[in-house]
């Protein structure tokens, strides 16, 4: 299994227990798997990109650039979705009270789930006419974890 697989199960498990309120693991123990998680996938793609590069192929390099960009774009993701949870759960306080000690919190995160959602729109545009076929599953994974943060910031709004 490749690990931006893994890390995009591991988001959505997060998501799932946090927002059903299932209870599985506790809101903190899911915030670290997905900083974790964005780190691991952001390291993890430097190594194929340097290689890619190393070829010294046009097709090499702009296949480096992708996966770079789909890398940045997954620990992105992980990483925002994890400041989401702390916002949302604020680690197992009451709500009313989780609600007034994370106003300070909420706006950089907002802002930066908007620059997300602009960054999802503005790649995914780009897989699309750079290339003839973009993958589906490329753009799939792009629009979806583009789309889940926008809902859940939606979600903080409400």
């Amino acid at each position: 299994m490749q690990l931006q697989s893994f890390a995009a199960i591991v988001m959505l498990a997060a998501m799932l227990d946090v927002s059903l309120s299932w209870g599985l693991l506790h809101p903190l123990v899911w915030v670290m798997a997905l900083l974790v998680s964005g780190m691991l996938v952001g390291f993890g793609a430097r190594p194929n990109s340097r290689s890619a590069r190393s070829a010294g192929t046009a097709a090499g390099a702009d296949a480096a650039h992708r996966s770079g960009m789909m890398a940045l774009h997954s620990a992105l993701g992980l990483v925002l979705m994890a400041g989401m949870i702390m916002a949302m759960s604020s680690g197992g306080v009451d709500a009313s009270e989780s609600h007034h000690h994370g106003v300070a919190f909420l706006p950089p995160l907002l802002g930066g789930m908007a620059g997300y959602v602009i960054f999802t729109v503005w790649f995914e545009r780009s897989l699309r006419l750079t290339q003839r076929s973009p993958g589906l599953l490329a753009r799939v994974e792009v629009l979806s974890m583009g789309g889940a943060a926008g809902l859940m910031a939606l979600a903080l709004l409400a």
